[in-house]
């Protein structure tokens, strides 16, 4: 048979199993320990209350810590829970739930703990605990979403920086420092240079031609960095080595003059043979003192007859005069033009224009100059020693055909070689001197700063799409991407749950001062806020006392706080007011409520008014669970309820350290000492039945109960009838009465006649009083008292200030 409500909402409708919790060792469920919509369970301290409330909370929460927390000491078997909701079994299993269960709000020591305060102070866990009821599913969802998000961006912010390790430190730095700027740049730098950030580097793109681009940038800078040098350093010119034309020496050494007769060069060489050396030089200088007449210039000795005379003449004649000198000639000029003078100049100057050409390479793109100068020495020295030989050998012997030496053509060729590449290196170099006069200007007017970073940018991009690197950007970026993702979700969601809070915050402050007033307390919630203290959702509040407020933390220096200024019931009806305040953010027909102790440290004022409140919910929620150690409280809640949709059980011992459950007769509880005193004086009063001495105690008793409750506001506990009687005259001489002239005039009566049996009025006669009681008399008191706390119309009286709870009914439907 289902337990469900009128309305068909399944409820909690039975502990089937409970097995090594608590004090419950071992227990099952019968058809007398059901429970229904409204379940009223009475124990004692420590019989198990707060273990049932510990199993519903794990039950609606998944959580297993509060069940596995309570495992029995002495337990050699694992913890169980068997818990049937409208028919559906929901087992723990020693570890989990086999279901999610219903959801249950339960109000308990673990809920003021959490959300309102431990013991005398509210810490930082209750402040977050305010803030999760005070927001309630949506914004718990919301602040559940903010927290997972800021987890998710710290992971992420973790993986970062691995991703940046990753990067290694040496490709994104700048390599060039202030004191590598010219000494025009130093003094004020136009910006800082420093090391690029991660993202910048990764946000590199690739640049077309990047090695043509850095090289040309790289030049510009090193031209910058050098401006003065530039500015000093000369541009190429020509240069060329002396041109020996091999064929002229082929063609001069290799002419014989083929017209002078053949005898005559016989006879005259011959002759020269005869003078030896140089006497072919001494013959040619002999010819020209001979005479007109061809006298001898040494005897006067007519040689016209002379047949060697006439050779002479034929062989010294002018064109073997001009051969000779061109061979003279000749060697004259390969003497001078491949001179070692000549040579050393030539090698001075080649090795200055491959000085220049390597100081401009640095700032122009030159062609390579791959000159030996000692080969050129020696190819230059061997060609004019060859070619001298072969000059002084036709020189001796003009009219013969000399040979050139193969060492002079193979000198010749290398010079030749040699001397164009010196030709051909020398024009290059000239043509670049058009480059050479852009880097002097660009020397006069360019920025070391600027070429510089355009340099590091260049750089840059080229580590930056290194294999290696390209892959540790793009993880990096990826990474970057999701931060940044769930950083904009969590913004929304951060702006969601402060809108959200904007709206509940103030009605929910004001939920709970109405609370508060309800349960008669005399103080009230102030300045309830959500806080945000070092990124954790939270809240804070003050506490209005005595048209003070005080905080909730204790001060440095000794003053009133949070646990000075509130007594262990006002906290207890903080605690309530919270609870009550946060059901109202619930759908209450999809909520089962449990209450635990609720009036634990309230007066009998807040108490009663407790009741009230927990009365309301019944029929608003799906199911109202209400445990408590006072009879008193689940009385008065039995006393209105719908009997047939009340269970009422009681835990009770079951040994030295085990409890049970068990059905529980209210009924027979409900039973109070006021209602036993009016059982008492009643039939006395209507029959003059029960012992005079045992009724006429219970007259003041019976009073004093009646006004605690009718009179709630005026008559609190500990107060004595005097001062009650006395607190009304005043008020009805203030014309604000509480009480009717008559009323006040039978209550003094009736407490007149009371004290003479009471110990504290008659200290010395009440046991004389007592035992000389006059029953008659007593019968007239006893009617009179019944008919003052039945309100039954004989006794006038206005009670305006009274809570009148009562109405024309029983004083004892009062009490419960």
């Amino acid at each position: 048979m289902s337990n469900s409500q009128p309305g068909g909402e399944p409820i909690l409708a039975g502990l089937r199993y409970i097995q090594n919790i608590g004090r419950f060792e071992s227990i099952q469920g019968r058809p007398e320990t059901a429970l229904r919509p409204l379940t009223l369970l009475y124990s004692k301290n420590g019989r198990g209350k707060t273990t049932l409330c510990a199993i519903l909370r794990s039950l609606t929460t998944g959580d297993p810590a509060p069940i596995l927390e309570r495992k029995r000491l002495s337990a050699t078997s694992e913890v169980k829970a068997v818990i049937d909701f409208d028919g559906e079994m929901l087992s723990f299993n020693g570890s989990n739930w086999t279901a999610k269960g219903p959801r249950i709000a339960v109000f308990d020591e673990h809920f003021v703990d959490g959300n309102v305060h431990s013991g005398l102070s509210v810490g930082a866990g209750h402040r977050k605990g305010v803030h999760e009821l005070v927001v309630g599913g949506e914004g718990v969802r919301l602040q559940r979403r903010v927290e997972e998000l800021t987890q998710e961006i710290s992971s992420l912010q973790t993986e970062l920086r691995q991703k940046e390790l990753a990067i290694r430190a040496s490709v994104l730095g700048n390599n060039l420092s202030v004191l590598e700027l010219p000494h025009k740049e130093r003094a004020n730098p136009v910006s800082p240079l420093g090391n690029l950030r991660i993202e910048e580097f990764c946000a590199l793109t690739p640049i077309e031609n990047l090695d043509q681009e850095l090289e040309a940038a790289t030049r510009s800078l090193s031209v910058l960095k050098d401006a003065e040098s530039i500015r000093a350093a000369e541009e190429f010119r020509p240069v060329a080595l002396p041109s020996i034309a091999l064929d002229e020496h082929t063609s001069l050494l290799t002419t014989t003059l083929p017209d002078l007769e053949a005898s005559a060069v016989a006879a005259v060489t011959r002759h020269f043979n005869e003078l030896g050396a140089n006497g072919e030089r001494w013959t040619a200088a002999g010819l020209e003192f001979l005479g007109q007449g061809g006298e001898c210039p040494f005897c006067a000795q007519d040689l016209s007859g002379s047949e060697l005379i006439a050779h002479y003449r034929a062989y010294f004649s002018e064109r073997y005069a001009a051969h000779k000198q061109r061979i003279q000639d000749t060697r004259s000029r390969i003497a001078a033009d491949l001179s070692g003078d000549r040579l050393a100049t030539l090698q001075r100057v080649l090795q200055d224009e491959k000085q220049k050409r390597e100081f401009w390479a640095r700032y122009v793109g030159l062609p390579p100059v791959d000159l030996d100068l000692e080969e050129l020495a020696a190819g230059w020295t061997a060609l004019r020693d060859a070619l001298l030989r072969t000059l002084d050998a036709k020189a001796a012997a003009p009219l013969e055909s000399i040979s050139i030496e193969p060492d002079a053509i193979d000198a010749s060729g290398r010079y030749q070689a040699f001397a164009e590449t010196v030709q051909s290196l020398g024009a290059a170099l000239v043509d670049c001197n058009a480059a050479v006069l852009q880097a002097k200007e660009h020397a006069q007017e360019g920025s070391a700063r600027a070429s510089q970073a355009r340099v590091d940018q260049l750089r840059a991009v080229q580590r930056r799409f290194q294999p290696e690197i390209k892959v540790a950007c793009a993880e990096y970026l990826t990474t970057k991407l999701k931060k940044t993702e769930a950083e904009l979700a969590k913004t929304e969601a951060r702006a969601a749950l402060d809108e959200h809070r904007r709206t509940v915050f103030g009605t929910y402050e004001v939920a709970i001062n109405r609370f508060l007033d309800t349960f008669n307390a005399d103080f009230t919630l102030d300045e309830l806020q959500p806080s945000d203290a070092r990124g954790v959702p939270s809240s804070t509040y003050g506490v209005h006392v005595n048209g003070q407020s005080v905080g909730l933390a204790p001060p440095a220096a000794p003053s009133p706080s949070f646990r000075t200024a509130l007594s262990s019931g006002d906290r207890n009806t903080l605690a309530l007011a919270f609870f009550f305040a946060s059901l109202e953010r619930l759908d209450l027909e999809d909520t089962i409520v449990v209450i635990d102790d609720p009036i634990t440290s309230l007066d009998d004022a807040r108490a009663f008014a407790t009741a009230q409140e927990i009365r309301k919910l019944e029929g608003r929620c799906r199911q109202l669970v209400v445990l408590s150690h006072s009879r008193a409280l689940l009385c008065q809640l039995w006393e209105r309820a719908d009997k047939d949709q009340t269970a009422t059980l009681e835990i009770e011992d079951d040994g030295p350290d085990r409890s049970t459950l068990k059905s529980w007769d209210i009924e027979a509880a409900a039973v109070t000492e006021f209602d036993r005193l009016d059982r008492l004086v009643r039939d006395f009063a209507e029959g003059s039945q029960g012992d005079p001495q045992k009724v006429a105690p219970a007259l003041r008793i019976l009073l004093e109960s009646f006004l605690r409750v009718a009179f709630v506001a005026h008559f609190t506990p500990g107060s004595q009838l005097g001062a009650f009687l006395q607190r009304a005259r005043q008020a009805l001489s203030d014309g604000s009465p509480i009480l009717s002239e008559e009323g006040i005039r039978e209550l003094d009566d009736l407490r007149d006649y009371a004290n003479r049996f009471h110990h504290s009025t008659n200290q010395r006669g009440w046991i004389g009083a007592l035992a000389n009681v006059d029953g008659r008399e007593l019968r007239g008191y006893a009617k009179r008292v019944m008919r003052f706390t039945t309100l039954d119309g004989r006794v006038s009286m206005t009670v305006p200030g009274a809570a009148q709870a009562t109405g024309s009914g029983h004083a004892g439907e009062a009490s419960r």
